[in-house]
């Protein structure tokens, strides 16, 4: 959804004095609203100003509403449904907005989709599916099996947006601010392995295209596309599972690990 407040006034100038009734770079300057300007040739600047006027035309409150709406959509399903039906045996291993990755124990998980298919959209599954589940009209609000009736063998994920699930004929693999042909070519199972396992960095150089003063050219540049650390949870020590900031137990992680390494000192 856009901000409005974020539009700017462009203002192209060739001279530096107000001439006659046209306002020089001096005048725009000068102005409460000038935010700031930059400077192509001797005789070209480019004046950014605020608006001085906003209008709020866009439905902010739609785009609100929609986010919030999909996240009860999300706690539903796992809190009232999952966790009410698998109990301890239902972990959470990564969401997004309107996703959900889990670890479920249980005898046959598409059996369980079967006798429960109300909770489903299994438009996705093909007729002949070697599961046997009736596939059905694409239904809003209800949760798709996005891999509709593959294996999931393994599951890495290093963080948001950054993942890798391995099925049994291929490879899923996502990182966040990297190119697509990068994570194809150049990104491995094995790096997201090693980043959780060995709390190690993956960095990849990636050509991008930048503009400055309108002159377009390549940038070479070393991004970290792998890494341990995420400042949006916190990471219990000695392993690679996580807590929502505010959670009641990072307290207590947080004094208990103080207090071990205070006792290593005296070890």
């Amino acid at each position: 959804m856009e901000n409005v407040e974020n539009r700017r006034d462009i203002k192209l100038v060739s001279h530096w004095e107000k001439q006659g009734k046209k306002f020089g770079a001096e005048t725009w300057i000068a102005k409460p609203h000038f935010k700031d300007r930059e400077i192509f040739s001797e005789n070209l600047i480019a004046i950014e100003m605020n608006k001085t006027r906003v209008t709020y035309d866009k439905p902010i409150y739609v785009g609100f509403c929609v986010l919030d709406i999909s996240k009860t959509v999300i706690y539903n399903f796992f809190y009232n449904f999952l966790k009410q039906k698998y109990g301890k045996k239902v972990s959470l291993l990564y969401s997004d907005t309107d996703s959900l990755l889990i670890e479920v124990f249980t005898e046959n998980i598409y059996e369980d989709i079967k006798q429960n298919s109300q909770h489903f959209d299994l438009s996705n599954y093909s007729p002949q599916n070697m599961h046997n589940i009736i596939p059905n009209v694409s239904q809003i609000g209800k949760m798709k099996d996005e891999y509709a009736g593959q294996v999931i063998k393994s599951f890495y994920g290093t963080g948001a947006k950054a993942y890798c699930v391995e099925l049994l004929d291929k490879v899923d693999k996502k990182a966040k601010g990297i190119s697509k042909h990068i994570v194809e070519k150049n990104i491995h199972l094995s790096d997201y392995k090693n980043v959780i396992t060995k709390n190690e960095s993956l960095l990849c150089v990636m050509s991008i295209f930048r503009s400055c003063l309108h002159d377009m050219f390549t940038e070479m540049r070393n991004k970290i596309a792998l890494s341990s650390f995420d400042d949006k949870r916190f990471l219990l020590k000695n392993s690679f599972r996580t807590l929502a900031w505010g959670h009641f137990d990072v307290g207590w992680h947080e004094n208990i690990d103080t207090l071990l390494d205070e006792l290593l000192k005296y070890c």
